[in-house]
This record gives structure tokens, sequence and C-alpha cells, in this order.
């Protein structure tokens, strides 16, 4: 089976996941007042996700491959990666931090 099938299926999971990410981060956004910058580097990290990066992951692919260079593909993916990596550890360390609001 080709690896390609499956694409498709996990960038549309990864766009909702981001969307629902992005939606709850917005919600703790607009009750905390902006305060946790924890959250608003959250926001970023689902706006570049569902905006972004699943768009050129998908379209370029697939209607324009002068623009999809393997290595322009890996950035984009390793980038997403790094900036929901450090989303989630910046939310996880953020109570250990003794910061009370």
């Amino acid at each position: 089976m080709d690896p390609r099938v499956l694409l498709l299926p996990l960038r549309i999971g990864q766009f909702i996941l981001a969307l629902i990410v992005f939606c709850l981060s917005c919600y703790v956004v607009d009750k905390t007042d902006g305060w946790i910058s924890e959250e608003n580097f959250m926001v970023f990290a689902g706006l570049w996700t569902f905006l972004l990066a699943v768009p050129y992951l998908t379209l370029c692919t697939k209607f324009f491959p002068d623009a999809a260079h393997k290595y322009a593909l890996l950035a984009v993916d390793a980038g997403t990666m790094i900036f929901w990596f450090a989303g989630f550890i910046a939310l996880g360390a953020y109570p250990a931090a003794g910061v009370r609001w």
C-alpha cells in the first residue's frame, strides 16, 4: 500500500485537532485577559498549523509540485512539531513555576 494514501486523513485530523486547540486556547486567553503567555503561544501554534502548515503540506504537493521541495516540506513539518512541543512543555511547566495570577 502506498504510504501517501494515509497522509490526507492524517492532515485532516491534524487540521481538526489544531482548530480545537486554537478555539480552546482562545477561550482561555479571553477568560484570563491574555495574562498567560503560554496560552498565547498555543494560539499561535494552532494558527500556524491550520492556516499555514496544513494547507502548504497538502496543497503544494498536489497542485504546486515546484513549490513542494522535500526540504521545505521537512522544515515546515519540523517547525510545526517544535512549536507544538514547546507549547506543551510551557503549559506543563507553568503551574510548577509557582506563579499565581
